[in-house]
């Protein structure tokens, strides 16, 4: 999968592993460095903002 970056909007493959907490992305497939995760915390549910869709 890829994933378009932060400061440089340049796109860059990226491994990912998914458990019930979390999302976390590595840079090579061995998973052995973590570049960030994605928290999901499913106690809190966003709700929409209905502001958002006129």
């Amino acid at each position: 999968m890829v994933k378009k970056g932060h400061k440089r909007k340049n796109w860059t493959e990226r491994w990912f592993e998914l458990t019930p907490e979390v999302i976390s992305y590595y840079e090579s497939e061995d998973l052995l460095e973590k570049k960030g995760y994605v928290s999901l915390d499913l106690e809190h549910n966003p709700t929409p903002n209905p502001n958002l869709n006129p």
